[in-house]
């Protein structure tokens, strides 16, 4: 068992296969956990019934140009409280940098896992400035 997880890999929200063999590929370790937080970075908050407390608020937010300073704070906590919740990255290790570049908003995360492996700079598209 891997300490950072296991799970059927996906690619572009697709299951994918081992070619020659048919057989489900698996993603392990660091990847099932990269896998897993842009997965959770794309479902809706409340969008599971039966796992309520599932998904972001990411998809509520309406950037302005003349309101990001407001909304940079607040897409920062909420990718926050998003990777604070998974047990396997270290709480007081994340580090969140959100930037409009030519009208898109990019967040970059850094953190640190309960195996001490150092993620750098996992950039994170998440919409457009309007």
């Amino acid at each position: 068992m891997n300490v950072l997880g296991d799970d059927i890999k996906l690619e572009n929200g697709d299951i994918t296969f081992i070619p020659g063999s048919g057989d489900v590929d698996t993603a392990y370790g660091i990847d099932c956990l990269i896998q897993d937080i842009i997965e959770e970075l794309e479902f809706p908050y409340l969008d599971d019934p039966d796992h309520p407390d599932r998904g972001n608020a990411l998809y509520c937010v309406n950037v302005s140009e003349n309101r990001f300073y407001i909304e940079k704070l607040f897409i920062k906590q909420e990718l926050t409280r998003i990777l604070s919740r998974d047990p396997r990255i270290k709480k007081n290790s994340i580090t969140i940098t959100i930037s409009s570049n030519n009208g898109y908003i990019v967040a970059s995360v850094s953190f640190i896992t309960i195996t001490n492996n150092t993620i750098d700079n996992l950039v994170v598209p998440l919409g457009v400035v309007q």
